[in-house]
This record gives structure tokens, C-alpha cells and sequence, in this order.
């Protein structure tokens, strides 16, 4: 914790550091347990999500065929 008020302070972050924050720069479901690949296989299906959904923005734009052949792929 001293380490991250020395740094809050030097990278002059806009929001001041809560003095309840325990971990700030901690990210520890990725490393222990299981859930590091759960964590990055709901992450995979986000940008596929967000993928699939701009794929049938741009075919609306220029036609109902397109929109179909890309539901149909």
C-alpha cells in the first residue's frame, strides 16, 4: 500500500485514493482458481458479441441481402 501512495501521488491520478482500497493494482481471480479461462472465455464472448452485432449494422446499411447471407453465415 505504501508503494501505490507513492505512485497515486507521482502519476498525479485525478481521483483521490480511498482509504478503504485494500488492492488497487491487485487483479487476483485471473491467477488463482479456476477462473482465469472463465474469466477470459466470457471476455472472447463479449468481443464476438460486439463483432456479430457491427457485422449486421454495416449490412443493414447497404441491404436487406446482405443481412440475411450474414444471419445465414
Amino acid at each position: 500500500m505504501d508503494i501505490v501512495k507513492q505512485t497515486w501521488v507521482m502519476y498525479k491520478q485525478p481521483l483521490t485514493l480511498d482509504k478503504k482500497d485494500a488492492h488497487p493494482c491487485a487483479f487476483l481471480p485471473i491467477f488463482s482458481g479456476d477462473y482465469a479461462a472463465a474469466y477470459y472465455v466470457s471476455l472472447w464472448s463479449h468481443m464476438l458479441a460486439a463483432d456479430l452485432y457491427y457485422s449486421f449494422v454495416e449490412d443493414s446499411a447497404v441491404s436487406s441481402e446482405e443481412t440475411k447471407l450474414n444471419g445465414q453465415r
